[in-house]
């Protein structure tokens, strides 16, 4: 995902079936100096997930679902995340109340999908 001018590399797999960590790679590519990467690994962060969705709403990283590796029974999943970069800290976010103070229904889990 992009951002200004950096570009945000989170989870998925180098090796089929296997998560790699949730662990934010960050690439800053200013349009006149040279690019650089650097690793950003909050106390916090998602569990490792392949898969998954992610897209920038309102200058952060929302990352959907995606599914478990094979060590973890490979179930899909249905969580919501937000990686805020200012912070560089992730926060688990909630489905809104309906009225009466219902839970609003989330999306069911889900792997191979894509946000915008």
């Amino acid at each position: 995902s992009a951002l200004n001018s950096r570009v945000y590399v989170i989870g998925g797999e180098a090796v089929a079936r296997q998560p790699i960590d949730m662990t934010v790679h960050e690439l800053h590519a200013p349009e006149h100096a040279p690019s650089s990467w650097r690793q950003i690994a909050p106390a916090t962060a998602p569990q490792p997930r392949i898969a998954h969705a992610q897209a920038v709403v309102d200058g952060r990283v929302l990352v959907f679902g995606g599914r478990q590796g094979e060590a973890m029974g490979e179930a899909a999943l249905d969580d919501l995340w937000a990686f805020d970069p200012e912070a560089e800290a992730w926060e688990e976010l909630a489905a809104p109340s309906a009225p009466g103070g219902v839970a609003a229904p989330r999306p069911c889990p889900r792997s191979f999908h894509a946000a915008i």
